[in-house]
């Protein structure tokens, strides 16, 4: 046998290794999902569970939010802002709160994922008529700067408390801006894109919410639990 030969054969031994080898990768991952699926969904069922419930109270709603929610289709960015998935809260099938999962792309160093919660047709209050309020907001995940944009995210201040219970009675693009811009918000030492692109999104699914809030409680569910939204 010439030595072309051995190495043709060579070569077809390793690459029929390679691909036994492949093939038992494949499946065995296969096998692990298989074993795993179940546990993963309600691991990440149980920390989006826990995001909404720091912006709306499990005891108001007695449906399943993580589950009773909508994917925006084909969803396209208005002024730097995608509206994302809405999860519903209902309480004896009647409406109390939607919570947005929002983008904002105009970030300082890419794009800040939100949750943004809106009541609907929250209490009257002092003999006013009812009103859909801002209940308030979390940073889902961002890359902004350290010590300096990165405090948008509640774990590292509480800036995001000016936005908690906001009556939507008139939604002013001039007011949401930040003071320094002559809007009625408050920016961050130090940053000012951040809190700039932040607001805007909040402004811009306030909006959604106003425009679709009847029909988006109507719709049906068509989507399921994820980290990334």
């Amino acid at each position: 046998m010439s030595s072309n030969d051995v190495l043709k054969k060579s070569i077809r031994k390793n690459a029929l290794i390679l691909a036994l080898f492949a093939m038992a990768s494949t499946a065995l991952v296969s096998i692990v999902y298989q074993l795993t699926k179940e546990k993963i969904a309600s691991e990440v069922e149980r920390v989006m569970n826990q995001q909404l419930n720091k912006l709306v109270a499990s005891e108001k709603y007695d449906n399943s939010p993580t589950s009773d929610c909508i994917i925006v289709m084909n969803h396209s960015r208005i002024n730097q802002v995608s509206v994302n998935k809405i999860h519903r809260m209902r309480k004896n099938n009647e409406p109390i709160a939607l919570v947005f999962s929002s983008t904002a792309h105009d970030g300082y160093s890419g794009d800040i994922n939100l949750l943004i919660a809106f009541s609907h047709n929250d209490q009257p209050h002092q003999n006013r008529p009812q009103q859909d309020r801002l209940l308030g907001i979390e940073i889902l995940n961002h890359r902004e700067t350290p010590g300096l944009g990165d405090k948008i995210d509640s774990n590292k201040s509480n800036w995001l408390q000016q936005f908690e219970n906001i009556e939507l009675t008139n939604i002013s693009e001039k007011s949401w801006r930040v003071k320094k811009d002559g809007g009625d918000f408050d920016a961050l030492t130090g940053a000012t894109i951040t809190p700039r692109a932040t607001i805007n999104a909040i402004y811009q699914t306030a909006l959604y919410f106003e425009n679709n809030k009847i029909e988006l409680f109507d719709r049906e569910a068509n989507c399921e639990v994820s980290l990334n939204n």
